[in-house]
């Protein structure tokens, strides 16, 4: 019997818009994973599973105590120390007036069996990087840090079933490879909701969410892939197919009406020379019109099936299909883009930082949490002003992060290509537009009511069509992205004839995009390594 079993689940929007109908779905296994592209609806599928929002239809059973894992954390335990959020500050109390020599009755009692409760919490402490942060106040730590804390206290949980929504988001490598550890040394069943395919490649089945439904795929992301392909192949075999027997159908048709017209002339002429009896005439006429009607009804029926097969073969194609990103082709000459030159940051700088940037390399800046990688980024685009040395800027620069802010929201996608590409023409535009799912009037939708995914897609059509082609700054523009948007991204950065810098601590994303050269920044400095 599983774990969790999920019946018929429906959920409509308060606009009245149904995100999903009768979804059914059974968690058994070590490691499940929940796929989908943003806006699919999975972090509500989550929250439904884990009991905190209830589905319009259907319903949820769980046999096993639940842990849940938002992708936002409640703001009101910032107010608490990590031993305060950890739910251990009694037991260290306890221990303390131990001691001092002051214990009660009442603290052995409260200790039980947790005499090691703060080794063990600063072990694990450690091992997330917040040695000595018992006493800390949450409000002092960062998004990965929140984040790191939080799974930490659900793997310390009992828990029999743990939903995480996003767990990897805000983690740099270190913290995704404390992560995997973990979820391999908990006991409990587990359901990931995830766009991180190294995160992915540890599960053993995986659910995706998508417009037609809830698909189940055995195995890890490779196998899905590989499913994934073989499905979109199968689909297009049965559309070569349907498109065949639609064309033969309507040959049979056409050929069965220039029969009866000859057969309509024949009997004609025969009444006229007057050499078959007028009776016999009419029965043939009518047995033929019976028959020619009932073979036009059985090909209408024939077109009508096959065009329903048609469009639902369509749909699932369109569903599963890669988007694509159309480049602006240009051949750029290479000159020297930028020259970093004896540069210490503000804040944190202690060892000055060289390199240079010509046309076409795209360099992965690399580190862990806090290692000044965002603050580079400012000081490149001049916000922030170094503690020492010199920035040499020979290019116009372009700044994307997971928020895309370049966009202008109160406008629509059409009029914000053509405020940032006056010299595109509408048709283009349009064309453009269509490669990333826009077509018709959905070109004229505000961008504020996109999603992130598809704010990422048009923020790359601008930048990628500009005259001279900018320097790209890439700040995480892949957090919060869904898989084939990763994808779309990545491929897009490989075919861009110009340089960027990009941050990101997706193994896979970074691949990808066709990263040329490396630079590692550290707590001791620099280091730069080719790919």
């Amino acid at each position: 019997m599983p774990i969790l079993h999920a019946h018929r689940v429906s959920f409509k929007l308060n606009t009245g818009e149904r995100l999903f109908s009768e979804l059914s779905l059974s968690i058994d296994s070590k490691l499940t994973a929940l796929v989908g592209r943003n806006g699919a609806g999975k972090s509500v599928l989550a929250s439904i599973l884990a009991g905190e929002c209830q589905p319009d239809l259907g319903s949820v059973s769980c046999r096993a105590k639940l842990g849940y894992f938002r992708q936002q954390g409640p703001s009101g335990k910032k107010l608490q120390s990590v031993a305060q959020f950890m739910e251990v500050e009694h037991l260290l109390l306890a221990l303390n007036r131990i001691e001092q020599g002051q214990a009660s009755l009442e603290d052995i009692d409260t200790i039980g069996d947790n005499w090691h409760i703060k080794e063990t919490l600063e072990s694990q402490l450690s091992a997330i990087n917040l040695t000595h942060s018992l006493q800390r106040p949450c409000a002092q730590l960062s998004g990965g840090e929140m984040a790191k804390l939080r799974l930490q206290k659900l793997f310390n949980s009992d828990a029999e079933l743990l939903i995480l929504d996003e767990p990897s988001n805000h983690l740099d490598n270190q913290g995704k490879s404390w992560l995997i550890e973990q979820i391999h040394k908990s006991r409990a069943r587990i359901l990931i909701v995830s766009h991180d395919r190294e995160l992915l490649k540890h599960v053993e089945i995986i659910f995706e969410l998508n417009t037609l439904g809830l698909t189940q795929y055995r195995g890890n992301y490779t196998c899905y892939e590989a499913q994934k392909r073989a499905q979109l192949a199968a689909i297009d075999r049965k559309l070569t197919n349907e498109k065949l027997k639609h064309k033969q159908i309507r040959q049979q048709t056409q050929t069965s009406s220039e029969k009866a017209q000859k057969r309509a002339a024949s009997g004609t002429r025969l009444r006229r020379s007057g050499s078959q009896a007028k009776v016999l005439l009419n029965s043939m006429r009518d047995r033929a019109e019976q028959s020619a009607s009932a073979r036009a009804t059985q090909r209408d029926n024939q077109l009508s099936l096959n065009a329903t097969t048609l469009a639902q073969l369509t749909q699932q194609r369109e569903t599963l299909k890669p988007q694509a990103l159309h480049m602006q082709s240009v051949i750029e000459k290479q000159h020297l883009q930028l020259h970093v030159e004896e540069l210490i940051l503000p804040y944190r700088g202690v060892n000055p930082l060289n390199f240079l940037l010509s046309t076409g390399d795209k360099l992965h800046l690399s580190g862990n949490n806090g290692t000044g990688k965002s603050t580079l980024m400012k000081v490149l685009l001049g916000e922030l002003a170094p503690a020492r040395g010199r920035v040499y800027r020979n290019a116009p620069l372009f700044y994307l992060d997971q928020y895309f802010d370049l966009l202008k929201p109160e406008i629509s996608l059409l009029e914000n290509i053509s405020h940032y590409c006056p010299t595109i023409e509408e048709t283009r535009s349009r064309t453009l537009l269509a490669g990333i799912g826009f077509r018709g009037q959905s070109v004229h939708r505000n961008v504020a009511l996109l999603s992130g995914g598809e704010k990422m897609k048009l923020c790359i059509l601008i930048v990628t069509h500009q005259t001279p082609l900018p320097l790209l700054l890439l700040d995480e523009p892949d957090n919060h992205l869904d898989i084939a948007s990763k994808q779309l991204l990545a491929t897009a950065l490989n075919q861009y004839p110009g340089s960027f810098i990009l941050v990101s601590h997706d193994k896979e994303f970074i691949k990808e995009s066709g990263v040329t050269d490396t630079l590692v920044l550290s707590t001791y400095g620099q280091s730069v390594h080719g790919e």
